[in-house]
Order: C-alpha cells, then structure tokens, then sequence
C-alpha cells in the first residue's frame, strides 16, 4: 500500500513512470506500449473531439504563442482558447505572425494576444 502511494505521488508521468505505476496496479508492459497506444489513440480522439465542438466557439478568443525547438527548427505553436475557457484550435506553424487571422468557424471574432 505505501508503494502505490509513493509512486503515484511522485510521479513525473513520463511513459516509463506511467508503466511503472500501472505495473505496481497488476498491468505488465513496457513503456513502448504505452507510446504506441498514444500514436494510435490520439488521432482519434483528436477527430471526436473535433467533431463535437464544430461550431460552437466563443465570440471572442485568446492565443497563447510560444518557441519550440524541434529538429533543428524553431516552429511556433498556438493555441487558440475562447471566452468560455473551451480549445478553438492547436496548430504549429513557420512564420509567427497569425494573430490577424480568424478560424474560418466562426464569423464574428475578436483576437487579443495573451
């Protein structure tokens, strides 16, 4: 009992600490699996996900915009968050200067940068 407690309290959640942690529940696998259920699951409930809220955005909006490196590149990553708290979208993209650009969703938006 002091195990689970010990574990689930620290930790990271990284896939290894996830596979370990179910390993100490009676679940036996690798932290493979667990990226491998990801790379599959996660299409597809990004598509159900997308499905649901199709048109019910806020009339208003926030973008949060950072720096990410990634293979040797400095994309930019949005993320776009309406009034009412809800994701409007997530998108990666070359060139930073998006904010003047509405969702084609909605027809009445105002952008303020966060």
């Amino acid at each position: 009992m002091f195990n689970n407690h010990r574990a689930c309290a620290g930790a990271k959640l990284s896939l290894c600490d996830l596979a370990e942690i179910l390993h100490l529940r009676g679940l036996v696998f690798s932290h493979e699996a667990v990226r491998n259920w990801e790379a599959k699951l996660a299409p597809q409930s990004t598509a159900a996900l997308r499905q649901c809220r199709k048109g019910k955005i806020g009339l208003s909006w926030y973008v949060d915009e950072t720096y990410l490196k990634v293979a040797c590149q400095w994309p930019h990553p949005h993320r776009a968050i309406d009034s009412d708290g809800n994701l409007v979208e997530v998108f990666l993209t070359s060139a930073p200067p998006v904010l003047k650009r509405s969702p084609r969703r909605s027809s009445a938006v105002t952008v303020s940068a966060v």
